[in-house]
């Protein structure tokens, strides 16, 4: 043994073990860091499952009756007449709902997802792909109603097909109708959906805006009062508005395009005689560009409602709750 001691190979043997124990412990901690993020990965994965915002089953029922609306409109009988006459003369009300909940809930659905490099032809593909499916299809089942009935009249028009399947028809002449012909709601909603990513980012941009403002406005207040009357011991009035300053700043965004999409009609009622034509109502309600800012102000709705379910109740622009400090 002691000669072993004096002995050059035993001091590397001895390395060589230690270097073989080092590469096996280094493997070993390599697996097990592995192993926990494998782990992590499946708990955040889990968390974000049980973490996404709720089905909104209330709007399932709203959407019911608005679609009980519609039909009545279509197939209940003009004569005798009833007082239900007028609810049904009223149907674009329940059209003009549809819009802005398909803003609702694009908008619910997509806002937490990215939306740069390849993710924007994701939601393209998701959100139109079937859509363009099921509408080419009622199309196509309806021309052969037509022809199957007698009616087809229309169906020798090739360009007029053409546009019809590639949803340009209502741009260009709104009330010359494609077969199924409330299909054309497809091509109003179209330019919606493909400016949607634009659309979040405006509204985004609008909360960020509102919540910079209200964070100047509460700090220039905190000063002033500060320096009036010396440090205060509860919370300001300006450190709640902050919560909600974004909000007040969607809200306004959805008042402005309220005001520019349907203001400029009115005028246009009030100028006429309180009337408008048969050619207005279509140029106002069946063109496309006409139901972007209901779509827009559905995606101004929901971000402010998420803005609420995140924030609390202080996010609330009409919240009213005192916020004097209690000791």
């Amino acid at each position: 043994m002691s000669q072993s001691l004096w002995n050059p190979a035993f001091y590397t043997s001895l390395e060589e073990r230690a270097r073989a124990l080092n590469v096996h412990a280094k493997r070993e901690l390599d697996e097990a860091r592995r192993a926990h993020r494998r782990r992590n990965d499946y708990k955040a994965k889990a968390k974000a499952e049980q973490t996404r915002m709720p089905e909104l089953t209330h709007l399932t029922g709203v959407r019911f009756l608005a679609n009980f609306w519609i039909v009545c409109g279509h197939f209940i009988p003009r004569h005798p007449e009833t007082v239900l006459n007028h609810v049904n003369d009223r149907g674009n009300v329940a059209v003009n709902f549809f819009i802005t909940m398909s803003g609702f809930i694009t908008h619910w659905a997509y806002s937490g997802k990215r939306m740069e490099d390849g993710a924007v032809g994701q939601y393209y593909a998701r959100r139109l792909g079937r859509v363009f499916v099921a509408t080419w299809f009622a199309m196509g089942a309806a021309a052969l109603i037509m022809l199957a009935s007698g009616e087809g009249e229309q169906l020798k028009d090739a360009g007029h097909l053409t546009r019809c399947f590639l949803f340009m028809e209502p741009w260009l002449e709104p009330n010359h109708w494609c077969p199924n012909g409330q299909t054309w709601t497809i091509a109003a909603l179209l330019p919606s959906w493909l400016l949607y990513p634009w659309t979040r980012n405006l509204i985004v941009s609008a909360e960020a805006l509102g919540d910079r403002l209200a964070s100047a406005s509460s700090g220039a207040s905190s000063s002033l009062s500060g320096a009036s009357s010396g440090p205060s011991s509860g919370p300001s009035s300006g450190a709640v508005r902050n919560r909600w300053g974004g909000g007040w700043a969607l809200v306004l965004l959805m008042a402005w395009c309220w005001l520019l999409e349907f203001g400029a009609m009115l005028a246009v009622y009030f100028a006429q005689g309180r009337t408008l034509s048969l050619q207005q109502h279509y140029w106002s309600y069946a063109w496309p560009p006409a139901q972007v800012l209901d779509f827009f102000i559905g995606c101004a709705a929901a971000h402010l409602a998420k803005r609420h379910a995140a924030a609390g109740p202080e996010s609330w622009p009409c919240h009213t709750r005192s916020t004097s400090y209690q000791p």
